[in-house]
């Protein structure tokens, strides 16, 4: 009941969230505004739009826990991977990180394509967020594990609490600390079993994926 309550209250939540963002769209246009005025509305619009990133996170969370994702194929990993390295081009520029790619073309599992690309989008743009100026990235992908580590600091938080949702390592604005309660979501889902370790100032995250019949 809780399960389909948190569902139905993110759902419901959408319209209104919209409604909010397309007026406050159309009040930021508006010529007559004062620089206090504009100042106030860009912040109630990044703080909307923080709330509809956290509403759409939690609906997902709530769909996969749910198990309404049941269409499954079989997914070629390098594809993902490389597809969205390019969804994170700029970030990756603009904080000049190198990413270095060791990737089997082999490499495939079935799941459904949808919470495949979520599960290695979330890892590679934990990789790029929590990365310093000038890092580096290093995915390796082999018959049954991909690898994703990123230079970085040491957390701040208990290893065991990364997955705990809302639970941040830092002060980010940017993370909702919803990014890897939805990978391990998703990995419970498929018998994926996920590892972190963190030596020589990289954070290392593994996937091992369970054999295919």
């Amino acid at each position: 009941h809780q399960k389909e309550f948190t569902e139905n209250a993110a759902h419901e939540m959408q319209t209104p969230l919209a409604v909010m963002k397309a007026k406050l769209d159309l009040l930021i246009q508006s010529p007559n505004l004062k620089e206090e005025e504009m100042n106030q509305l860009q912040a109630i619009d990044t703080s909307v739009s923080k709330l509809a990133s956290l509403n759409k996170a939690l609906l997902l969370l709530a769909k996969i826990e749910n198990n309404q994702f049941k269409d499954y194929t079989e997914i070629n990993l390098q594809k993902v991977i490389e597809k969205i390295i390019l969804n994170y081009e700029e970030v990756i520029e603009s904080k000049n990180l190198s990413v270095e790619k060791k990737i089997e073309p082999n490499g495939k599992i079935m799941m459904n394509p949808i919470l495949c690309d979520v599960l290695i989008s979330n890892l590679i743009q934990n990789a790029t967020r929590h990365n310093i100026s000038g890092g580096s990235i290093k995915i390796e992908l082999t018959t049954n594990t991909l690898t994703i580590s990123n230079s970085g600091n040491p957390l701040n938080i208990k290893p065991e609490e990364l997955f705990d949702r809302f639970k941040k390592n830092n002060a980010s604005k940017e993370s909702l600390g919803l990014g890897l309660s939805i990978v391990k979501s998703i990995t419970d889902l498929y018998a994926i079993k996920i590892t972190y370790s963190f030596s020589e100032n990289r954070h290392t995250f593994a996937l091992h994926f369970p054999t295919q019949n």
